[in-house]
């Protein structure tokens, strides 16, 4: 890979997590630190692009502790050229005591990013710090406008994946009453959290 100036390379990265901290969640045996500071040093010097993210685990690596992250991160622009902020996701097969991000802390740390955001945008001229569409969700604030992004296509992060739904779908709407068989009615299936996105949607939006 040294060879690859001009690449881009895509890491899920918490670099400021106590190791102390990781080991009481339990992850130590079976996933070892490497030192990722260095391995983005390393990217760097290859010229190699990187976008991160950050998994927020409640009382594992937020708080003061993302803080740290993301300012370790920003010190390696223009390589590092995004840090995506997404929650940790929970399922009942869990074995190390973590838990979700509670409401009252996902609203904590979009207001956290959204100061990011206004400094590093002064400072690099993009916003670098990117929360994905489930804290906007979750907390029912409005979802960014791709511009929000600075260009980036982060949909595989998961970040802005609800604004493209609905600006593809305003482009398709415009095509239904051309159609040779014309729709009246149509079903939507799709997932617990984007549901009620779905449903505060005025009626004339649906077709």
């Amino acid at each position: 890979m040294s060879g690859s100036s001009g690449s881009t390379f895509r890491r899920s990265t918490c670099p400021s997590t106590p190791p102390s901290r990781t080991c009481a969640a339990g992850f130590c045996a079976t996933h070892p630190r490497p030192d990722i500071l260095e391995q983005l040093r390393w990217l760097a010097g290859c010229g190699i692009e990187v976008h991160t993210q950050i998994v927020v685990t409640p009382g594992l690596n937020d708080s003061l502790h993302l803080e740290r992250s993301v300012r370790d991160l920003v010190q390696f622009w223009p390589h590092v050229r995004s840090v995506s902020i997404v929650p940790v996701g929970i399922t009942r097969h869990h074995k190390h005591g973590e838990r979700p991000n509670t409401p009252a802390e996902m609203n904590a740390v979009l207001d956290r990013a959204r100061r990011w955001q206004t400094e590093f945008r002064r400072k690099l001229g993009v916003r670098f710090v990117y929360p994905t569409d489930e804290w906007y969700l979750v907390t029912g604030r409005p979802i960014p406008p791709r511009a929000h992004y600075d260009g980036l296509r982060l949909e595989e992060n998961g970040l802005g994946m609800v604004r493209a739904f609905w600006q593809d779908w305003h482009k398709i709407r415009r095509r239904i009453p051309n159609l040779k068989f014309p729709i009246s009615t149509a079903t939507l299936a799709t997932g617990e959290l984007f549901a009620p996105s779905c449903e505060r949607r005025p009626a004339s939006s649906l077709g």
